[in-house]
Protein backbone atom coordinates (compact mmCIF):
# COMPACT_ATOMS: atom_id res chain seq x y z
CA UNK A 1 0.00 0.00 0.00
CA UNK A 2 2.70 2.39 0.83
CA UNK A 3 4.34 1.28 -2.40
CA UNK A 4 1.51 2.76 -4.23
CA UNK A 5 1.63 6.12 -2.16
CA UNK A 6 4.84 7.15 -3.28
CA UNK A 7 4.37 6.16 -7.08
CA UNK A 8 1.14 8.46 -7.26
CA UNK A 9 3.67 11.21 -5.30
CA UNK A 10 6.28 10.58 -7.51
CA UNK A 11 4.55 10.91 -10.49
CA UNK A 12 2.09 13.99 -9.55
CA UNK A 13 5.58 15.81 -8.40
CA UNK A 14 7.15 14.58 -12.15
CA UNK A 15 3.92 15.99 -13.69
CA UNK A 16 4.41 19.37 -12.18
CA UNK A 17 8.23 19.53 -12.76
CA UNK A 18 7.45 18.66 -16.69
CA UNK A 19 4.71 21.56 -16.50
CA UNK A 20 6.91 24.13 -15.09
CA UNK A 21 9.93 23.20 -18.06
CA UNK A 22 7.42 23.42 -20.65
CA UNK A 23 6.01 26.48 -19.30
CA UNK A 24 9.49 27.77 -19.18
CA UNK A 25 10.67 26.67 -22.32
CA UNK A 26 7.56 28.27 -23.98
CA UNK A 27 7.95 31.57 -22.34
CA UNK A 28 12.10 31.81 -23.62
CA UNK A 29 10.86 30.69 -26.96
CA UNK A 30 8.54 33.24 -27.44
CA UNK A 31 11.11 35.92 -26.15
CA UNK A 32 13.80 34.66 -28.65
CA UNK A 33 10.83 35.00 -31.67
CA UNK A 34 10.52 38.44 -30.46
CA UNK A 35 14.30 39.39 -30.49
CA UNK A 36 14.56 37.68 -33.57
CA UNK A 37 12.36 38.50 -35.70
CA UNK A 38 14.12 39.62 -38.86
CA UNK A 39 12.91 36.37 -40.40
CA UNK A 40 9.85 36.38 -39.63
CA UNK A 41 9.19 39.63 -41.18
CA UNK A 42 9.16 38.26 -44.63
CA UNK A 43 6.39 35.51 -43.55
CA UNK A 44 2.31 36.35 -45.03
CA UNK A 45 1.05 36.42 -41.09
CA UNK A 46 2.32 40.28 -40.63
CA UNK A 47 1.52 41.80 -44.18
CA UNK A 48 -1.90 41.50 -45.70
CA UNK A 49 -3.78 39.64 -42.71
CA UNK A 50 -5.45 40.71 -39.60
CA UNK A 51 -4.23 40.98 -36.22
CA UNK A 52 -6.33 37.30 -35.00
CA UNK A 53 -5.52 35.69 -38.15
CA UNK A 54 -2.19 36.58 -37.84
CA UNK A 55 -1.99 35.05 -33.92
CA UNK A 56 -3.88 31.88 -35.06
CA UNK A 57 -1.01 31.16 -38.15
CA UNK A 58 1.53 31.80 -35.06
CA UNK A 59 0.42 29.83 -33.21
CA UNK A 60 -0.42 26.91 -35.62
CA UNK A 61 3.01 27.43 -36.83
CA UNK A 62 5.08 27.21 -33.71
CA UNK A 63 2.22 25.83 -31.19
CA UNK A 64 3.40 28.14 -28.32
CA UNK A 65 -0.54 29.15 -27.21
CA UNK A 66 -2.47 32.11 -28.12
CA UNK A 67 -1.69 34.06 -25.20
CA UNK A 68 2.07 33.73 -26.23
CA UNK A 69 1.23 34.32 -30.04
CA UNK A 70 -0.98 37.70 -29.13
CA UNK A 71 2.41 38.98 -27.24
CA UNK A 72 4.56 38.29 -30.47
CA UNK A 73 2.62 39.96 -32.75
CA UNK A 74 1.76 42.91 -30.31
CA UNK A 75 5.51 43.05 -29.61
CA UNK A 76 6.53 42.55 -32.65
CA UNK A 77 4.21 45.81 -34.16
CA UNK A 78 5.44 47.92 -31.48
CA UNK A 79 9.06 47.18 -33.14
CA UNK A 80 7.49 47.99 -36.38
CA UNK A 81 6.12 51.59 -35.07
CA UNK A 82 9.26 52.58 -33.31
CA UNK A 83 11.36 52.24 -36.41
Amino acid sequence: MNYQFYIIITLSLLVLILFCKNFILRKKFTQYIIDNNKSDKNNSFLHGLSFYESVKILNKKYRIGKINAYVIINSLNDKDVEQ
